[in-house]
C-alpha cells in the first residue's frame, strides 16, 4: 500500500505558446519631454485615515533642459474654516495663489492632466490618493485602484457618481517603488459597453514618481528625506505628521514642494547623462534603462532575430532556475551566512555570456546527448 506521505506533488518549468501571440508596441516618434508640469505635495492628518489636510502645489514650466516655477499656491479643504482663516493670513500680501481642493482638482489638476503635462510627486499613488473624490478596487489586477477626480449627479437613477467625461486614473502598484498609470473613465450603466471606444479621446497620462525615478538611478529605495540628501535638494527635515494648520506647518510644505522642484531638476539632469530614448516617466526599473540602451545599440531581442523552436524552448524553460532560491530545510534552526542576492540578474547574465546572445548573427544548437544502443543476445 502506498503511504499518502509518500506522495508528493511535482512542479515543472514549461514554455507557453499564446494563442494570439503579443506584439511589442514601439514608437517610432522620439521622446519629447512636456512643456508643461504640476508638481504637488499634500499634507494629511496625523490619525490612521491620514486624509486631506491641506496641500501645496507648483506650475512650472520648461525653460531649455530645466523647469521653472510660474505659479505656487495652496489649498485647503471645505468645512474648516479656521484652517481657511490661517491659509487666508499666510498668503495675505503674497504671491501665493489659494482655493479649495475641488478647485485645484478642477482647475488645476484635472487642466494638466487631460493636457498631456507632467504629473509629480513623491510617492505619487499616495498623493492621488488623497485629492481623489472617489476610488474602486480593481476587479483585473490584484494590487490595482481607480482614482476618479469629478462627481456628477445620474439623471437616470439620481445617485452621485464619478463623471463619465472627466479622466480618471488607474494605478496598478508593482512594489515599493514603482507602480503604472493608465487613464481610465467611470462607466455609469450596465449597457455602456460600447462606449470603451470614447477612451481614446483621453490622452496618455504622464505621471513621474519622483521616488521611482530616484530608484531608477541609484538602484535603492528611498525615503523622502533620504533621497533628496543624496541629490542635495534642500527639503524640509521635519517628518512628523500635522493636526492642524499653522504658520510652521505651511512653511514645511512650501520647502518640501519647492525641493520637490529641484530634485526633479536634479534627477532629470542625471538621466540625461544616458543616451537612451526614454522618457522619465516610462522608465519604471534599472532594467527598463538597460533594455533602452539594447534598442540605442541597435541590437534586437533573441525571439525577434532567430526563429527558436518550441522545442528548444521548453528545454530552456525546464533547465531555468529563474533567479529563485528553493527552501530545502523548513521550520528548523541551521548556520547561515548572509549572501547579497541584490540585482544579481546583471551578475547572472554576465557569467551566462548572454552579450554574445545578443550580438550574434546566428543561433544553432548542437545536441550533445549521448545515445546508448545495447544489443541483447538469446539465451544458449
Amino acid at each position: 500500500m502506498t503511504n499518502v506521505a509518500d506522495i508528493l506533488d511535482l512542479f515543472f518549468r514549461a514554455h507557453t505558446i499564446p494563442v494570439t501571440p503579443q506584439k511589442e508596441h514601439r514608437s517610432k516618434r522620439r521622446a519629447t519631454q512636456p512643456k508643461d508640469a504640476l508638481i504637488f505635495r499634500c499634507a494629511t492628518t496625523n490619525d490612521e485615515r491620514q486624509e486631506l489636510l491641506f496641500g501645496a502645489y507648483i506650475c512650472a514650466e520648461l525653460e531649455g533642459a530645466e523647469y521653472v516655477a510660474k505659479e505656487i499656491g495652496l489649498f485647503y479643504r471645505e468645512g474648516h474654516p479656521e484652517e481657511f482663516r490661517a491659509l487666508t493670513r499666510f498668503v495675505k500680501d503674497s504671491a501665493y495663489e489659494l482655493g479649495s481642493v475641488e478647485e485645484f482638482r478642477r482647475k488645476v489638476f484635472l487642466k494638466y492632466l487631460k493636457a498631456g503635462a507632467l504629473i509629480i510627486a513623491y510617492d505619487a499613488p499616495l498623493e492621488i490618493s488623497r485629492i481623489a473624490i472617489k476610488w474602486n478596487k480593481s476587479t483585473k489586477t490584484r494590487r490595482g485602484f481607480s482614482f476618479y477626480f469629478r462627481m456628477f449627479r445620474d439623471k437616470k437613477t439620481g445617485k452621485i457618481r464619478p463623471s463619465g467625461y472627466e479622466q480618471g486614473i488607474s494605478i496598478e502598484s508593482i512594489d515599493a517603488a514603482k507602480a503604472i498609470y493608465r487613464p481610465i473613465k467611470y462607466k455609469f450603466h450596465d449597457g455602456d459597453v460600447q462606449q470603451d471606444a470614447e477612451d481614446k479621446k483621453f490622452s496618455n497620462v504622464h505621471i513621474l514618481d519622483l521616488k521611482t525615478l530616484t530608484s531608477v538611478l541609484t538602484g535603492e529605495v528611498y525615503s523622502f528625506s533620504s533621497a533628496f540628501d543624496i541629490f542635495g535638494a534642500p527639503a524640509s527635515r521635519h517628518r512628523k505628521s500635522h493636526s492642524r494648520v499653522t504658520k510652521p506647518a505651511i512653511e514645511r510644505l512650501l520647502r518640501d514642494v519647492t525641493a520637490e522642484l529641484e530634485l526633479l531638476n536634479r534627477l532629470s539632469r542625471e538621466f540625461r547623462q544616458h543616451s537612451v530614448d526614454l522618457p522619465p516617466d516610462r522608465c519604471y526599473s534599472p532594467a527598463t534603462l538597460a533594455k533602452s540602451y539594447l534598442s540605442a545599440t541597435g541590437i534586437k531581442p533573441p525571439q525577434e532575430k532567430f526563429k527558436i523552436p518550441d522545442r528548444i524552448n521548453g528545454i530552456a524553460t525546464q533547465a531555468s532556475v529563474g533567479g529563485r532560491a528553493e527552501c530545502m530545510i523548513r521550520q528548523t534552526p541551521v548556520p547561515c551566512t548572509y549572501v547579497d542576492f541584490h540585482a544579481q540578474f546583471s551578475s547572472v547574465s554576465k557569467l551566462l555570456g548572454c552579450r554574445d546572445i545578443l550580438c550574434a548573427k546566428s543561433l544553432g544548437f548542437t545536441d550533445f546527448t549521448v545515445k546508448h544502443i545495447r544489443c541483447w543476445s538469446a539465451p544458449g
